[in-house]
């Protein structure tokens, strides 16, 4: 009688856990008002443009500090890292 052979399938391969990012400390600011704001510690909170989006540990005067990312689709001039109490916003 004929043989029938099948192929086995090829293996999946794992599925890839999303990269961990790490929290970043900000420090060493010159100018006090800034300084108050923009330092301490920060933690992953969400993705914009591609890049992590950080939110300072403790608020400051109630207010939500985050860094984020912005690409170049508003100019060279807003493209690069920056503070605010928003992505995107205008502070």
């Amino acid at each position: 009688g004929a043989a029938m052979w099948s192929a086995a399938p090829p293996p999946q391969a794992a599925p890839q856990a999303p990269p961990q990012v790490a929290g970043l400390e900000v420090s060493g600011c010159q100018h006090a008002n800034v300084r108050n704001i923009v330092t301490g510690g920060f933690t992953p909170y969400g993705q914009n443009h591609g890049r992590p989006v950080y939110k300072k540990d403790k608020q400051v005067d109630g207010v939500d500090v985050l860094v984020y990312f912005w690409d170049a689709r508003d100019g060279p001039m807003f493209s690069g890292w920056w503070f605010g109490p928003k992505v995107g916003g205008d502070q």
